[in-house]
């Protein structure tokens, strides 16, 4: 079994009591923007199959999928095209964090 299949309640409580409540809450609004533009742009490549597992994704099951990407500093700085240098700035923050506390570890979580 994958860890990503962990309850997304226990998910969100790691990340809740690591990042506090106003971090964790600016990392899901995020999430679910990126995602939506992501899939917006996998829409207009015709990749109708990624899109819809995009959308129908939560916002949990993004991050893991986002965090444990091999690519993830590319994508970052890629994604300044949708978010302000600021947002990537926190973002990268909160993965430091994350690699710090030891959530996740080689793309899995603890």
């Amino acid at each position: 079994m994958r860890r990503s299949a962990l309850i997304p309640k226990e998910f969100s409580l790691a990340l809740k009591n690591v990042l506090g409540r106003e971090d964790y809450e600016w990392l899901i609004q995020w999430l679910v923007k990126n995602k939506e533009k992501e899939a917006e742009e996998a829409e207009k490549k015709a990749e109708r199959i990624l899109a819809s597992k995009l959308r129908g994704m939560s916002p949990e099951d993004y991050l893991f999928c986002y965090l444990s990407d091999p690519e993830i500093e590319k994508k970052i700085k890629a994604s300044g095209e949708i978010n302000k240098p600021e947002d990537i700035e926190r973002f990268a923050d909160i993965v430091v964090r994350l690699k710090l506390e030891k959530i996740w570890v080689d793309g899995t979580l603890l």
